[in-house]
């Protein structure tokens, strides 16, 4: 962010659309809607099977999709892994002030070249906000799939890529 806001000119816009957004799933799971995590439900209850595990929980998602070294379904060694009865804990734990259960979840996960798309960190429009805050940006706003104050920001050809259901719209200006 701090690159992005050297490289830029004053009054220059840098768009983020990043998935998912943490407030979005944390909302799911306290309303156990097992429709919003949408990957398929075949590969997870094969791969289940084949590894002699019970199909994932509510609870199992939502982790995938926060933390997914810390799952056991996934194959990335991980110093901690959670069971859904954990994560249930956890989120019971944790339900008033879901940023540290977040923060705990991920902060000690470490990149894994092998498996480059697990989810290894949160985002929302705040933490956005501040670390753009933070970066030098002057305005930051939310934004939305499709929607920007630049027209050619706009474009769905080349912006907004993300799955805009789960996904977190943020313009910042220098």
């Amino acid at each position: 962010m701090r690159e992005a806001f050297r490289c830029l000119e004053k009054g220059g816009v840098f768009r983020i659309s990043t998935g998912p957004c943490a407030d979005l799933d944390w909302q799911a799971l306290l309303r156990t809607d097992k429709n919003w995590w949408f990957f398929n439900d075949a590969i997870d209850f094969k791969e289940s099977i084949e590894k002699g595990k019970d199909p994932m929980t509510i609870y199992d998602r939502w982790l995938y999709h926060i933390a997914t070294a810390r799952s056991l379904y996934s194959d990335t060694p991980c110093n901690k892994k959670y069971s859904s009865a954990e994560i249930a804990a956890l989120v019971i734990a944790h339900e008033s002030n879901p940023q540290v259960l977040w923060n705990l979840l991920t902060n000690s996960l470490k990149f894994n070249k092998g498996s480059p798309g697990n989810h290894m960190s949160w985002w929302n429009y705040d933490k956005l906000s501040a670390h753009l805050i933070k970066a030098g940006f002057t305005t930051v706003r939310r934004s939305g799939y499709g929607q920007s104050d630049l027209l050619w920001m706009r474009d769905l050809e080349y912006f907004d890529q993300t799955y805009p259901q789960i996904s977190v719209y943020v313009e910042a200006t220098k």
